[in-house]
């Protein structure tokens, strides 16, 4: 069970994720147990633990899924800054990247109107674009995804723990070090400064 606190820490990766690779990639097996993995660009996360996509290209995902179930789903922030920021600090100031398990509905649904909203504000600043109408003009089906467990990947010792839900940095904070991992030591105030200088 993934509680809201797990699954809010989720959401800005998210984001980035879909702002800087377009897509997340979601695995899946088919009848002879031989993974395949599917670039999907329309997932949206629900409630913890609920997430979906529109099915609309990836016919045979859906048919493997009708047999076996059992889905993996990768999210990583490709930005160009945030590994700049990395390969200059040494450093990620947040996981770059999370893998989520669980199962995927045995059958597609008809999506709400609230979840096809959802969908029209993400790209809406496309949706006039042509290419935009050839594949997003209609919105047919939705698959349920079910995760029960989160796997935060780490690169090494470029990779800090994981933040605790509701972790925030005081101002003014430090870029991240391997002891100071979150960034959260305070610069000290000029007043401070003078007065270490003094004897």
């Amino acid at each position: 069970m993934i509680d809201a606190a797990s699954w809010d820490e989720l959401r800005p990766l998210f984001r980035s994720t879909f702002r800087s690779s377009l897509h997340y990639s979601l695995a899946s097996l088919d009848p002879d147990g031989v993974p395949l993995v599917t670039p999907i660009g329309s997932v949206l996360l629900a409630e913890p633990g609920h997430a979906l996509y529109f099915e609309l290209f990836a016919h045979g995902l859906g048919a493997r899924l009708a047999v076996d179930p059992r889905v993996s789903l990768l999210a990583v922030d490709s930005g160009t800054l945030l590994w700049l920021r990395t390969l200059l600090w040494a450093r990620f100031p947040r996981p770059p990247a999370v893998r989520l398990v669980g199962r995927a509905a045995s059958a597609p649904r008809a999506p709400t109107a609230g979840e096809v909203q959802r969908w029209e504000r993400r790209i809406a600043p496309v949706a006039r674009l042509p290419g935009s109408r050839v594949l997003w003009s209609e919105l047919p089906q939705v698959r349920d995804l079910w995760f029960d467990r989160v796997d935060w990947i780490r690169i090494g010792r470029l990779t800090p723990p994981v933040r605790p839900p509701g972790f925030t940095p005081r101002r003014g904070g430090s870029p991240p070090t391997p002891d100071d991992p979150h960034g959260t030591a305070a610069r000290p105030s000029a007043s401070t400064a003078r007065d270490r200088g003094r004897p």
